[in-house]
């Protein structure tokens, strides 16, 4: 019953929004060991019950315990990400930034700051409604996760706003990146949800770098 539900949330968010299985995670270790562990909890009741009911609370204490446990870094994990595209929020992401731009300051190291701003949306959803211009912005972040390093952070700054940073990136490779990114989103038909027709989109892209272009969150983003 467990692995029939994981699989049938993921068939639902790999063809309701196009989150492929291991974007999702959904047979993840981390996601079915906190449903494992429920699992365990209801067959451990099952026997206790069966053999003296008085045991149920004395036995299922640590259980509670690992449960909770298991919990709290997944809660942590979603409190810090944007729940439609998966990519950092506003506050999470700023306080990671803050800890980058110490760092860079600190050991006199280069850091770049991309801001992606997608165009036209409110026209993509005149002409194809809301779902297919959610849609593209979820399929912008999804590009953008695949195009960033496991080090570099990525948010969104808000509705079709997204901010990159690259730690260790000069001028030159950010221009690289921002170039390369906006030519795949260029390129790239999105799906349009109770629609045939594929989206085409584009985006403007503005660099900013440390410490040429500013030494504070503020002046960077501006």
């Amino acid at each position: 019953y467990m692995l029939l539900n994981h699989v049938l949330v993921g068939l639902a968010l790999l063809f309701a929004r196009g989150i492929s299985w291991h974007q999702s995670k959904i047979l993840g270790i981390d996601s079915l060991l906190g449903d494992f562990v429920v699992l365990l909890m209801g067959y451990t009741t099952a026997i206790l019950w069966s053999s003296n009911p008085l045991l149920i609370a004395l036995a299922l204490a640590p259980l509670v315990t690992i449960q909770r446990a298991l919990m709290v870094p997944g809660l942590k994990q979603a409190i810090a990400l944007d729940s439609k595209t998966g990519l950092l929020n506003t506050q999470h992401f700023n306080r990671q930034f803050q800890t980058e731009l110490d760092r860079a300051r600190r050991f006199e190291h280069p850091l770049a700051v991309i801001m992606v701003d997608l165009d036209l949306l409110r026209e993509i959803n005149n002409c194809y409604g809301h779902l297919a211009g959610d849609s593209v912005i979820i399929g912008l972040s999804r590009i953008i996760k695949e195009q960033t390093r496991d080090y570099d952070l990525a948010g969104r700054f808000g509705g079709e706003e997204f901010v990159l940073v690259l730690p260790e990136a000069d001028l030159e490779a950010a221009m690289s990146f921002a170039e390369r990114l906006r030519r795949i989103v260029e390129t790239t038909p999105f799906s349009a949800p109770a629609s045939d027709e594929l989206v085409h989109a584009t985006v403007s892209v503005g660099v900013a770098c440390y410490p040429e272009h500013g030494t504070t969150i503020t002046e960077l983003t501006h």
